[in-house]
């Protein structure tokens, strides 16, 4: 039962971590674009 517990725990942090690192990128593609644009002119 405890077992079972904790897979289910570890696999909530491994989905955490999945949408932190998609959420990261969203934001940090704009942010990269427009230094490069910024750093161009």
């Amino acid at each position: 039962m405890a077992m079972r517990e904790r897979l289910r725990a570890n696999g909530n942090v491994k989905t955490a971590i999945k949408i932190s690192m998609i959420l990261i990128l969203f934001f940090m593609i704009p942010a990269l674009i427009l230094i490069w644009r910024m750093m161009a002119f």
